[in-house]
């Protein structure tokens, strides 16, 4: 009997974005993502760009206290160079939640929240891109 990796293993050597300019909260995301067996690289938002283009992620997670309208020209930048699940942590507010979809958002996960529920949350995204195939492959690799 040979033992097997399961091919849908969440964290089968994929790259996590964890964009915050919060040192701390860096921390924990890639603490919390690197014990899932992901190799996951934080970033600040005025890097995240070129990180994302080079590194070319499964997952980003977006938490950065920044102003609304910059949170959301970040996820649709980053979205133009990535297909892989785009995750953003936000306050509450309907208005927001439905503008973060409208620039490429997968999901919003509304504040406060548990660590442990966006990791859930972060590992099911990576599941369901598995189970559908879906190529994470920088777009501009096919243009």
């Amino acid at each position: 009997m040979t033992a097997s990796k399961n091919p849908f293993d969440p964290s089968a050597s994929q790259i996590v974005l964890v964009v915050t300019d919060d040192p701390e909260t860096a921390a924990l995301w890639v603490s919390l993502f690197n014990q899932k067996g992901c190799m996951a690289i934080s970033e600040t938002s005025a890097c995240a760009m070129q990180t994302g283009r080079i590194l070319v992620p499964w997952m980003v997670l977006v938490d950065v206290s920044i102003p609304h309208s910059e949170r959301l020209a970040l996820c649709r930048a980053l979205r133009s160079i990535s297909r892989g699940a785009l995750l953003m942590l936000i306050p509450s507010g309907q208005q927001e939640i439905m503008e973060s979809y409208a620039a490429g958002v997968d999901e919003c996960i509304v504040q406060p929240l548990s660590p442990a529920l966006v990791l859930v949350k972060a590992m099911a995204w990576m599941v369901r891109q598995q189970l559908l195939g879906v190529n994470h492959f920088a777009l501009e690799s096919f243009a």
